[in-house]
This record gives structure tokens, C-alpha cells and sequence, in this order.
């Protein structure tokens, strides 16, 4: 639907660039140049197809230069904050960087990728980052891991959204955290709206807006950001050129 519609906005936009240059020509002469061009793309439709192809790319390459740039000047912020959550080893080298909405179908999808590729990975730290952008129950949900992190539960808190129905977290909200150990619902409730809360998301929001976040999940990986939870083996290839001096000097020390 959208290359159709986009097709047509190009081809008016032939007809339109002929009417542009009308004072040049008779209206006959405009007329017949009108109907010159859309035959022409009547008769070769590639050619808008292939010129969408083309803008896109260029629009894709500008974004992505603009996210690199994003990325440099705020690593410190995007990778180096110690109110983030992560997976991993706290002292992992190649870092990548997960913005993920915990009632996202894909984001859930992709956390199991994520623990192997913990796994695989030794010198690997994965900075979760949830955002909230799929409405009502995802921010209760953020804020409900947020205000866990105070008794130092946010993973149980987290494991647990991740398997809970959206509907069932806003329906009975006690009842669906009253199953963690040691966890204090009264503390729970009252820290979801805490100062740590509210600036933490508004940290998330910032961030998003940095690297023109579009959907969940984003990942960012070195100095690129990707789209979309990746399958184990295309993950690990990203990876693999993060950091390769750093993981071939630890290669050798392992040697020896």
C-alpha cells in the first residue's frame, strides 16, 4: 500500500515539475508534455520503483549517519550509567545496548537470545533499557521493575512481566507481584511514582529521542544501531566485530 501511494506522489510530482516550466511553453505544449511523461511511466513503472528504492536509501544512510553520531556524543549516557539493568559481565568489554517494551511480543522473544548470547559471550554486557511505548500496562510495568530495583529485585520483577498477560497486570496488580519472595507490595506501590521513577523514564525518553528510537527492539551495537531482535547466529556476527582487538587479546591471554 505504501509503495502505491508513494508511486503516485512521484508520478504527480513529474506532472507538477512540467507545470513549473509552463512559462516556457504554449499550453498545448505543456499538454502534450504532460501526457508525454506519463506515458512514459505508464510504460516503464520500474522506474518509480526504483527511484523510491533510491530515496529510501539515501533516507536510511542519513539516519544512520545521524545515530552514529548520537551514539558518540552521549556513549557515556547510552552505555555508561549505573542506574541501568544489564546482563552479562559488569565488566564486559563489547557492550550492546537493548531498548525494549516488556509486553512487546519480539522484545519477548528476543530476551532468550539474549541469556545465550550472555552465555557464548564472557566478555559481554548487555544493557537492558525498557521503555515504555505500547501504552498503559507497559508503563505500569516499567514503573513496577523501576520501583522493584529499590529492594534490589528488578530481575525477578522483570522475569515475571515478561510472563504476565497485560491485561492481568492492570487487573490485579497486587496479586500478580504477590508471588516474589521478599518483595514489599506496599513499598512496591508507593515507590512506582518516586522521584528514581520519574527520572529514569524521562532518562529513557531523552535517549530515545537521541537515537530516533522508532519500535522495539533497538539495539545498539558499537557504533550502529539495529532494528528488530535478531536470531542468535546473525547476533553473534554483529558481535564478533565489536571490540575485536580487545577479544583477540583476551583470545591470546587465555592461551597462555
Amino acid at each position: 500500500m505504501r509503495l502505491a501511494v508513494t508511486s503516485a506522489l512521484i508520478a504527480t510530482s513529474f506532472l507538477y515539475a512540467s507545470q513549473t516550466t509552463a512559462a516556457s511553453f504554449s499550453p498545448d505544449q505543456v499538454k502534450d508534455i504532460q501526457v508525454v511523461i506519463k506515458e512514459y511511466l505508464m510504460s516503464n513503472p520500474e522506474l518509480i520503483e526504483n527511484a523510491i528504492t533510491v530515496l529510501q536509501k539515501r533516507k536510511q544512510d542519513a539516519l544512520d549517519q545521524k545515530r552514529k553520531t548520537a551514539i558518540a556524543e552521549n556513549k557515556d549516557l547510552l552505555m555508561n550509567d549505573p542506574t541501568d539493568f544489564f546482563l552479562g559481565n559488569p565488566q564486559g568489554k563489547k557492550i550492546m545496548v537493548a531498548f525494549l517494551d516488556p509486553f512487546c511480543g519480539h522484545c519477548r522473544a528476543f530476551h532468550p537470545t539474549m541469556e545465550e548470547a550472555v552465555k557464548a559471550n564472557p566478555n559481554l554486557k548487555i544493557i537492558v533499557k525498557n521503555i515504555p511505548i505500547l501504552g498503559t500496562p507497559s508503563v505500569i510495568a516499567v514503573r513496577a521493575m523501576l520501583a522493584a530495583k529499590e529492594q534490589n529485585l528488578y530481575q525477578p520483577v522483570m522475569e515475571l512481566i515478561l510472563k504476565e498477560d497485560p491485561q492481568t497486570l492492570l487487573e490485579d496488580f497486587p496479586k500478580a507481584f504477590g508471588v516474589i519472595k521478599g518483595l514489599d507490595l506496599e513499598k512496591l506501590k508507593k515507590d512506582l511514582g518516586s522521584p528514581a521513577v520519574e527520572a529514569y523514564l524521562n532518562k529513557m525518553q531523552n535517549e530515545a529521542e537521541k537515537i530516533q528510537l522508532e519500535a522495539t527492539p533497538t539495539l545498539i551495537i558499537g557504533d550502529t544501531v539495529v532494528e528488530g531482535g535478531l536470531p542468535l547466529e546473525e547476533l553473534q556476527k554483529l558481535l564478533s566485530q565489536t571490540n575485536p582487538a580487545s577479544d583477540k587479546g583476551r583470545a591470546l591471554a587465555e592461551k597462555k
